[in-house]
């Protein structure tokens, strides 16, 4: 999910790549999605909601979680992208470009969820919604601007939030892309059974244990999204303003007393494999010790 903490970084670095230039719409960093699924703001402890999952799966849940085939099926593929040069100061620009990010993601995704041994389903739609507007996930809440809801696999996002008169708006289309592809890791976990299996661990948990894997989670989802914006870095054309937002967005991390979602250091440090190498392989962050997912 996103929410609106680390606006004013990004407001500076408009202000510093730019000098004076344009007017970028407001562009939240993804501190990944809880794995909630819904869009309120976390709590200390969230609970993750219902989610679908695809067969076949592991019989061991724990070798499911840990060993998944998602961590061996090589990395995403390069796919022509051919988002728009355009501005996107209408909604209905907005949408259009969203659309096409996300077949992207799913031409990118299929073959890799196909490898792991898992049945490839594209997310059952994109819906651009309004505060307070419901779902089988819950409302959109105020601060919140995307969320995948597993229980009947659409991604949710607030598109207005980026509108811009910008005759060149490179923040607000990274950070559309950005929460996208966060959101479509998300899709990703389901539908390898990650979610399923980490829902379980998680509510055996308690505290403190809850909150790391609660991380553990969100960390992921943002490390498949790197991945995906590493492979495909030149048809998305993440250079220049584009590609400091990304990297800014992926600087992203816990908003003062949230524990949810992990450290701008954490963050960090599981995106930069995952772009590098643009593979899966780079996030297995239920395998790591404890200070990786702080």
């Amino acid at each position: 999910m996103y929410r609106r903490h680390f606006l004013a970084v990004v407001a500076v670095l408009v202000a510093t790549l730019l000098a004076g230039g344009c007017t970028a719409a407001p562009a939240p960093v993804a501190e990944g999605a809880p794995v909630t699924s819904t869009s309120s703001p976390p709590a200390s402890t969230p609970a993750p909601s219902p989610l679908i999952t695809a067969a076949p799966r592991p019989v061991d849940k724990e070798l499911g979680l840990l060993a998944n085939g998602l961590y061996r099926a090589g990395k995403v593929p390069a796919v022509r992208c051919g988002t728009p040069k355009s501005a996107m100061s209408s909604k209905a620009a907005m949408v259009r470009f969203a659309r096409i990010v996300l077949d992207c993601l799913n031409r990118a995704w299929r073959p890799v969820v196909e490898r792991s041994s898992n049945l490839f389903t594209a997310p059952a739609g994109l819906v651009d919604y309004s505060t307070g507007q419901a779902s089988p996930c819950g409302p959109a809440h105020e601060g919140v601007y995307g969320f995948y809801c597993g229980t009947n696999t659409i991604i949710y996002v607030r598109l207005s939030t980026y509108l811009t008169d910008d005759a060149d708006s490179p923040y607000a289309e990274a950070a559309v892309i950005h929460l996208l592809a966060h959101e479509y890791g998300h899709h990703v976990q389901n539908l390898v059974g990650i979610s399923t299996f980490y829902a379980e661990r998680y509510w055996r948990a308690e505290g403190a244990a809850r909150l790391q894997e609660n991380r553990r989670h969100e960390l992921q989802g943002e490390c498949l999204a790197a991945a995906f914006l590493g492979a495909n870095k030149k048809s998305l054309r993440l250079t220049g303003a584009r590609y400091a937002m990304i990297q800014q967005s992926f600087g992203g991390g816990d908003d003062p007393g949230d524990r949810t979602h992990g450290s701008s250091a954490s963050s960090r440090a599981w995106t930069a494999g995952a772009y590098r190498t643009g593979s899966p392989s780079a996030c297995n962050t239920f395998v790591a010790p404890a200070a990786k997912v702080s």
